[in-house]
């Protein structure tokens, strides 16, 4: 797609399909077919010698000898001006629109002289040149993918197909020797098209094939996939555009291809497969190709079958994907033309396709390398459904898969095999925005979690990037701090969830500016305290990764704590209320009543009272523990069986003065949930107790 190289001034003819004994320009030659009226002059009649290479004369030869083509700055304003301008009638003339184009039809040897002379005059005027011929180059349940499959695999086309297989909305200009639309795989796909040699249209799902390169081609771009019959397309659901301009003997005028591109254009494609070339560049082919790109449209082109180190024209031209050929090996097919503007290579060797007139054949040739890439290009863009025709060259040629073992790009094979996996799972542009969120039905509610009653949360955001999202492939996920995407310095909650995945896509896909759903359950399992926690989540593309941190959203999570308490009454052997002093030797019986004013009943054994060390934090005071007047640390158990929310528990135990310990001391005691967690530092109590 970069860089123009030069090649011998006369036209190669580029040969087509790989047959046993040589290279041909069709593997089959059916003879040419009149594509209209020509004058009888003698002078009309150009030699083999006069076109520069041997062969019989075909009508396109004829074409190209009387036929010159100027390109312009712009579209001329008027074609009478231009005609009195080149002393020809306007009926001589065609304008290509769009293009900058203009087809001058002379017979006369010198009168073309003369136009040539008097082109180059105009100021407005980029050049002229002669019309030169173009040669074209040559898991599904369908009965035949074991025939295809080697293929399809080496593009890693089964593991997209597990994404996408098309659409029924794309189209796919295929410009050829025309298209049997009645073929079985084929038939329904074919859209009304244009022979632009007769000037016709070509009416839907008819056979406008007079050659079968066309139908070949079309076969392995877009053959009907997953339909109990045949061979399977790269693009299962395409619709396909002939645009005939090729002859029955496979060959074509400049100015024929140049019109073919215009009407691609307006017909509204978004990918043009081109399996032919030319050995020099043109400057009318090359506006033409300006403007399809401007367009939006991918081009796509095959790089030749000479076995040289020069890509042909279109394909080396800048903004056309030059295709060439590998075997089931991988390594470049011995016919393949390679070298600096070569971009991408496809299967091109034994490859089993459509066959005019119905049935299946198996041909070689970059020309069936070009519709594996044409036909990609179509799955790759359902799956970045807004991604342009640039960012879909860079997704293909980023994502190549590169041949044994190399890095980069090589004159050799380009930037690698079409690799549609990689385009899919490995590319692309996530990005999206939250469009809104609910807890429990409340819109923009921050959720409370009591008891064991669970939590609803539904997110919905907006898909900004130009990635189609699918489910499984698109999820809700808790984010680690691995990540770097914390929005603050809050501990995750994430131990709240099952896992770190906690909700997929409602909907089963989500284009470019459409909304997706992700609902998910919280619920307070008994093992944290109460408080207020945050829980952050984040897209993640399983396997490609992390959304942009923007696109994260949390929550501040109010938690009813599981068990918690408040102080109703406690007594001592002085009474309710009172601190006990107890002379050496002296016991004190004390009693505490607690209300639970958690969500968790709590069991006698599990429930417990204990003193509390100075390693859990919990002392009011400076004032020592008075732990050494216990026997444990785990002074009494329940009295009741139960204590229900909301219901009182009651602890009794008994302190003594050992005369171990002189003055007052404080006995500081909380409750605990044994192996569970201990109760909030606000239900603690103690007791100052006076020795004497």
């Amino acid at each position: 797609m970069t860089g123009l190289a030069e090649l011998p001034v006369q036209v190669r003819v580029l040969l087509g399909f790989l047959v046993v004994g040589g290279l041909i320009g069709l593997g089959l030659r059916i003879g040419s077919r009149p594509v209209g009226a020509e004058p009888a002059a003698e002078a009309s009649q150009a030699s083999p010698a006069e076109l520069g290479r041997a062969g019989p004369i075909t009508p396109a030869d004829q074409r190209a000898a009387r036929q010159l083509l100027i390109t312009f700055q712009a579209d001329p304003p008027s074609l009478d001006g231009l005609a009195a301008e080149l002393g020809i009638s306007p009926d001589d003339l065609a304008l290509h629109p769009g293009t900058g184009v203009v087809t001058v039809t002379v017979w006369d040897p010198e009168l073309r002289n003369q136009v040539r002379e008097r082109s180059l005059a105009l100021a407005e005027v980029e050049s002229i040149e002669d019309d030169a011929l173009l040669a074209i180059t040559a898991t599904p349940n369908d009965a035949n993918y074991a025939s295809q499959r080697t293929a399809l695999e080496q593009i890693r086309a089964p593991e997209a197909w597990d994404y996408v297989q098309g659409k029924t909305t794309a189209k796919i200009a295929i410009i050829d020797t025309g298209i049997d639309g009645t073929h079985e795989d084929l038939s329904g796909k074919i859209l009304a098209g244009r022979n632009v040699m007769t000037d016709a249209d070509l009416a839907a799902n008819t056979d406008s094939d007079d050659n079968g390169h066309g139908t070949s081609v079309a076969g392995v771009a877009a053959a009907s996939g997953n339909n109990s019959l045949g061979v399977a397309g790269v693009d299962w659901r395409a619709k396909l555009v002939p645009v005939k301009a090729f002859d029955s003997s496979g060959m074509a005028t400049t100015s024929d291809v140049v019109e073919a591109l215009t009407y691609a254009i307006d017909a509204g494609v978004h990918v043009i497969s081109m399996s032919f070339g030319r050995g020099t560049e043109s400057a009318a082919l090359t506006s033409a190709l300006d403007q399809a790109w401007s367009r939006g449209i991918v081009l796509v082109a095959a790089s030749g079958n000479d076995s040289t180190n020069t890509v042909s024209y279109p394909a080396a031209s800048e903004h056309v994907l030059a295709v060439g050929s590998v075997g089931s090996s991988d390594a470049r097919s011995s016919f393949s033309n390679y070298g600096a503007n070569l971009d991408l290579m496809a299967p091109g060797e034994s490859i089993y396709t459509t066959k005019d007139g119905g049935g299946y054949t198996t041909l070689s040739g970059t020309s069936l390398a070009t519709p594996f890439v044409a036909g990609g290009v179509m799955v790759v863009k359902d799956f970045h459904s807004s991604a342009g025709n640039q960012e879909i060259v860079d997704i293909l040629l980023s994502t190549a898969r590169q041949v044994s073992g190399g890095s980069g790009r090589t004159d050799e094979t380009g930037w690698g095999i079409l690799n549609l996996q990689a385009a899919i799972r490995n590319a692309g542009n996530y990005a999206g925005e939250v469009v809104s969120w609910s807890s429990s039905g409340q819109e923009g509610a921050y959720p409370r979690l009591s008891g064991t009653d669970p939590v609803t949360i539904t997110i919905r955001y907006r898909n900004t990037g130009r990635t189609r999202w699918f489910r499984n492939v698109v999820n809700l996920g808790t984010v680690d701090r691995d990540f770097n995407f914390r929005l603050d310095s809050e501990p995750l909650a994430s131990g709240w969830l099952s896992t770190n995945r906690p909700a997929t896509l409602t909907e089963a896909s989500v284009a470019p500016s459409e909304i997706g759903t992700f609902t998910f359950q919280l619920a307070n399992p008994g093992t944290v305290a109460g408080g207020s926690y945050r829980l952050d989540v984040g897209l993640v593309a399983d396997g490609i990764a992390w959304f942009p941190a923007k696109t994260h959203a949390y929550w501040d999570i109010t938690v009813s704590p599981a068990y918690d308490a408040q102080v109703v009454a406690w007594s001592s052997s002085a009474g309710d209320f009172r601190y006990p002093t107890l002379a050496v030797g002296q016991s004190s019986t004390m009693t505490i009543r607690y209300r639970n004013t958690g969500t968790a009943t709590w069991r006698r054994g599990a429930v417990n009272l204990g003193t509390v060390d100075r390693d859990y934090n919990f002392s009011f005071s400076t004032f020592p523990l008075a732990s050494n007047w216990v026997s444990a640390n785990r002074p009494a158990t329940l009295t009741e069986a139960s204590v229900a929310p909301g219901e009182t528990g009651t602890f009794t135990f008994q302190i003594r003065n050992s005369g171990t310990s002189s003055g007052t001391q404080r006995l500081d005691v909380g409750l605990v949930a044994d192996g569970i967690a201990w109760f909030p530092r606000t239900t603690h109590a103690y007791w100052d107790i006076a020795g004497s």
